[in-house]
C-alpha cells in the first residue's frame, strides 16, 4: 500500500524507487537540501539539457553567452578600448628616396593588452577586430633643396602582397636644420591574426636630404595601434 512519511530522515542510499515530479511539492527542496559546490559557480545546462556548473569567472568578468548548445561562460567585459601598442623609432637615420622602416622599433609610451608584435618592420596582430593605426615621421633637413616627404602604411590580408591602405605627404623648406612632421592615421579591419599584417614606409623626393629623427623616450617618430572592437 501507500505509505505517508512525515518528518523522517531518509538517506540518499535509502532511495530505491523513483520519486515523481508530482510527488514533490512546489517550494519544496531548499538551497540547504542542494549538493555543496564551488564559491562563485552558477548552475546552467549542457547540450543535452543536463545541469552543469558554470566556472567561477574572474573579478570584472561578466557572463557571456557561448550561444545555442553550450553553456555561458566567464569573459572580460566588452564596449570598451581592449589593446593600445605603440612602436617608436628609436634612432635617427637618413632618408633615401623610398624605403620599408625595418630597424630600430621598440614598444614604448602607455599600452593595453596584449602587444602588437614587431619584427623587421612587419606588425602582426594578437586578435582580430578593427584597428586604428596612427603614424608619424619627425623630420629634419640636412642638406640640398625643398623636398616633398611622404609617410606610407601599407596592409597584406594574405601574408604576402601589400597594398597602400594610408598615404600622406608634407614639405620641408631649403633651410639647415628646418624641421617638420608628417602624420597620418587609418582604420584597418584585422579578419585573420595570421594573414593580415601591416608596415610603414616612406617617400623622399631626394635621397640622403632628411632625417628621421628618433626616440625612445617620447613619440617623435612612431606608429600606434587601438584596437576598437570585435571584427
Amino acid at each position: 500500500g501507500t505509505q505517508t512519511l512525515t518528518n523522517k530522515s531518509i538517506a540518499a542510499t535509502q532511495l530505491t524507487g523513483t520519486v515523481s515530479t508530482s510527488q514533490i511539492a512546489d517550494d519544496a527542496v531548499t538551497l540547504a537540501k542542494m549538493a555543496p559546490g564551488t564559491d562563485g559557480n552558477i548552475i546552467s545546462y549542457d547540450a543535452s539539457g543536463n545541469p552543469v556548473a558554470v566556472a567561477t569567472g574572474s573579478a570584472g568578468q561578466v557572463l557571456t553567452s557561448a550561444g545555442a548548445g553550450a553553456p555561458p561562460t566567464f569573459a572580460a567585459a566588452g564596449g570598451g578600448i581592449e589593446n593600445i601598442t605603440t612602436y617608436r623609432i628609436t634612432s635617427h637615420f637618413t632618408m633615401t628616396q623610398n624605403a620599408d622602416i625595418t630597424a630600430n622599433w621598440s614598444t614604448g609610451g602607455a599600452s593595453l593588452g596584449t602587444a602588437i608584435s614587431e619584427s623587421s618592420g612587419i606588425f602582426t596582430f594578437p586578435q582580430t577586430g578593427f584597428y586604428m593605426i596612427e603614424s608619424q615621421l619627425f623630420l629634419q633637413r640636412l642638406q640640398g633643396d625643398s623636398d616633398y616627404v611622404g609617410i606610407v602604411i601599407s596592409a597584406t590580408t594574405n601574408n604576402s602582397s601589400y597594398a597602400t591602405i594610408f598615404q600622406n605627404y608634407t614639405n620641408i623648406d631649403d633651410i639647415t636644420d628646418e624641421y617638420n612632421y608628417v602624420y597620418g592615421s587609418t582604420v584597418f579591419d584585422v579578419t585573420d591574426v595570421s594573414n593580415c599584417k601591416v608596415k610603414l614606409a616612406y617617400n623622399s623626393e631626394n635621397a640622403s636630404n632628411i632625417r628621421v629623427v628618433g626616440n625612445s623616450t617620447m613619440d617623435r617618430s612612431f606608429i600606434r595601434f587601438i584596437r576598437l572592437g570585435a571584427t
